[in-house]
C-alpha cells in the first residue's frame, strides 16, 4: 500500500470517528495527574509494607511450641495476607500506571516491579519505625468491625483457649488474682491466677494481650504466663510499651 493511501486511510477514519487534537496541556495536565497518582499508591504501598513488618516483628514465633505447631507452619499461619494483597495489588497498579507515563514503555517490566518493590520496603522501614504501622494496625481494630474477626490471622490463631492460648483485650481488673478480657469474638473471659498478678497496672482497659495457661470452664482461663500481644512500639505516635511477661505461679516478673 502506497504512502498516499495510507495517508487517506488514516484521514478518513480520524473524519469517521470525529478524533480531534489533544492540546499540550492536556498531556502535561494528564501526566502531572499520573505522576500524582503514582506517589499516591507508592505512599499506600509503603503504608502497607510497614505494617507488614510491625506484624512480623510482633510475631510471636515462640507460641508455635504451645500449639504443637512447625515453626514454619505457625508463620504461613499467622502471615498478614490482608496486607500482602494490598502491597501486591498497588505495586501492580503503579506499574500499570508507570507504562502510561511519557517514556515509560522504555522500561522494562522487573526493572519496574523491582524498583517499586524497594522503595516501597524503603518507605515502609521508614513509617514503621516513626510508628505509622502501629497507628494503621490500631485504626483498623477499633473502627473495622471484622478486621480482627476475618482479617487479622495471628489474633485468630492465637485465640485457642482449648489449646492452652488465649488473645484478647482487658476490659475489667477484678482483684489481684483475677481480671476480665475480651476475645476477637467478643466472648468475655474470665482471667484466674492462684497467685498474686505482679504488675497490674499494666493490665490496662483495652491492652491486647496473650495469655497462655488452662480453659477451666466455657468461659474461665487459668494463667500461667502473659504478656502483650504487640511487645515492640515506636515511641513517634506511640509511647513505648515495655516488654511484660508475668510468671503468675510463683510470682516473679520476667522481662
Amino acid at each position: 500500500m502506497s504512502e498516499k493511501n495510507i495517508s487517506q486511510k488514516v484521514l478518513t477514519q480520524i473524519k469517521k470517528e470525529k478524533i480531534e487534537p489533544t492540546t499540550k496541556f492536556n498531556l502535561v495536565a494528564r501526566d502531572y495527574f499520573i505522576w500524582l497518582m503514582l506517589f499516591l499508591f507508592l505512599m499506600i504501598g509503603s503504608l502497607a509494607t510497614s505494617v507488614v513488618i510491625y506484624m512480623i516483628e510482633n510475631g510471636d514465633w515462640d507460641l508455635s511450641k504451645q500449639l504443637d505447631k512447625s515453626l514454619l507452619g505457625f508463620v504461613f499461619a499467622t502471615l498478614p495476607y490482608f496486607w500482602l494483597v494490598i502491597l501486591m495489588f498497588f505495586i501492580l497498579i503503579l506499574y500499570y500506571a508507570f507504562k502510561y507515563t511519557q517514556g515509560g514503555y522504555k522500561y522494562h517490566a522487573y526493572s519496574v516491579v523491582i524498583t517499586t518493590i524497594l522503595l516501597s520496603i524503603i518507605l515502609g522501614l521508614l513509617f514503621y519505625n516513626i510508628g505509622l504501622a502501629q497507628v494503621i494496625d490500631d485504626s483498623f481494630n477499633e473502627k473495622v468491625p471484622f478486621y480482627n474477626k476475618f482479617l487479622n490471622n495471628k489474633q485468630k490463631f492465637l485465640t485457642q483457649p482449648d489449646r492452652g492460648i488465649l488473645t484478647g483485650n482487658v476490659y475489667q481488673v477484678i482483684d489481684d488474682n483475677s481480671f476480665k478480657i475480651k476475645d476477637l469474638h467478643g466472648n468475655e473471659w474470665l482471667i484466674l491466677s492462684k497467685n498474686k498478678i505482679e504488675r497490674i497496672d499494666l493490665l490496662k482497659q483495652g491492652l491486647p494481650l496473650i495469655i497462655i495457661g488452662q480453659q477451666k470452664d466455657k468461659e474461665v482461663f487459668e494463667a500461667s504466663r502473659i504478656r502483650p500481644l504487640i511487645r515492640k512500639t515506636r515511641q513517634f505516635f506511640h509511647q513505648r510499651v515495655m516488654p511484660m511477661h508475668l510468671n503468675l505461679r510463683i510470682e516473679r516478673k520476667v522481662i
